[in-house]
């Protein structure tokens, strides 16, 4: 696939011209290139005329029985492809760098590949994104994906952070002219609730997990001091490299989770369409979302939880009931990294610009500026 976009796509020479699909010269996103990304998924999603209502396993062999093979294999490499660029963003992170968002220069091609995913979503219904998408990013996140057979054959269990990274990175390349469709179908793959490997499920009772959710228990993770986990035992449990310097993973992995929390809210608030009095609503709903987030679930009360080592969501306490004091403390912890990974840093703006003046920077924000007074 990156061979394909970087045909089709990366070579595409609008305003910006020059260099390669490899270095970051002009990798400036221009039109030309923004409107081959476009052509290009409408030529990937349009399906072969055999194989329109066809579920039949003769195309290739598909796992999930359904007539997506081929949705599922281009999904398959966007999947890789963000979880490359996660892991890049966070390995080469500085402990002591609090603004790392976009921190790494992107080669054009790198660009042709989130313009080309994003107009991909765009096309893709949610019926397909849903069960096939969804799942393949944030089986990190969702409880049980270590105990499926399938994912182990397949070698496609990740990590929690490698999921967060991959999130983080994925919303971070969200282009200025996403349309208001696209975003309100990610959107619903944020907010959804999920079964136990990220399919959709729905239930009447309670708050249930959703990608948000997940974020900020997996933040809370690190804060947590009352795991069922031997003093012995390490904080956190990573593969490092033989140049890695094992102090500064733990800080480096949190920071990352904490600005893919960040990055979906400022991602749901893009979502309001510049109107004044949609603006005030929207707040409301991501307030609304965080309240649910932070808030204890059925899966809370029977143990399940990230461990601190931060890699999968496991049941880390035995018994099917967490008493009274530990929930609530994992409660607190969870609040407490709302305010300092969204309300601080959001507020922070808002201060900085009503002390510089910045009157017409404050009419043209997104909701997130209306989100601290809303929460």
């Amino acid at each position: 696939l990156r061979s394909v976009v970087d045909v089709f796509v990366a070579y595409a020479r609008g305003s910006a011209g020059g260099g390669t699909a490899d270095d970051s010269r002009g990798n400036e996103v221009d039109d030309e290139m923004t409107g081959a990304a476009a052509r290009l998924a409408r030529a990937l999603c349009a399906k072969p005329a055999h194989m329109r209502g066809s579920n039949s396993n003769n195309d290739g062999g598909d796992s999930g029985g359904d007539g997506h093979t081929f949705e599922r294999r281009l999904c398959r490499q966007f999947v890789d492809f963000l979880i490359v660029e996660g892991e890049v963003n966070w390995k080469n992170r500085k402990p002591d760098d609090n603004n790392n968002v976009g921190a790494i220069p992107r080669s054009r091609s790198t660009a042709a590949m989130f313009l080309t995913l994003w107009a991909t979503i765009s096309q893709l219904p949610l019926e397909v994104l849903k069960p096939i998408f969804l799942p393949m990013l944030i089986c990190g996140l969702t409880y049980f994906a270590a105990e499926r057979e399938d994912l182990k054959e397949q070698k496609e269990i990740l990590t929690s952070i490698q999921s967060a990274a991959a999130v983080r990175a994925w919303l971070a390349s969200s282009p200025s002219s996403i349309d208001s469709s696209t975003k309100k179908k990610v959107s619903t793959l944020l907010l959804e609730s999920l079964g136990p490997c990220g399919a959709s499920h729905t239930s009447d009772c309670g708050c249930h997990p959703n990608v948000l959710g997940q974020i900020v228990r997996l933040a809370a993770s690190f804060l947590e001091k009352d795991n069922n986990i031997e003093s012995t035992s390490p904080k956190l449990v990573v593969e490092v490299g033989s140049d890695g310097e094992q102090g500064k993973i733990p800080k480096q992995m949190q920071m990352e989770v904490e600005e893919t929390l960040l990055q979906i809210v400022l991602f749901l608030a893009k979502c309001d369409n510049g109107y004044e009095i949609v603006k005030r609503k929207q707040a409301d709903m991501i307030s609304l979302e965080l309240v649910k987030a932070v808030s204890t679930n059925d899966l809370d009360r029977k143990g399940y939880d990230f461990s601190v080592s931060g890699q999968f969501a496991t049941k880390v306490d035995g018994n099917n009931h967490v008493d009274a004091a530990k929930l609530v403390h994992r409660l607190q912890s969870r609040s407490n990294i709302v305010i300092s990974a969204v309300v601080v840093p959001i507020s922070t703006t808002l201060i900085a610009a009503l002390r510089d003046g910045k009157d017409e920077t404050l009419k043209s924000e997104s909701a997130e500026l209306s989100l601290p007074s809303s929460l």
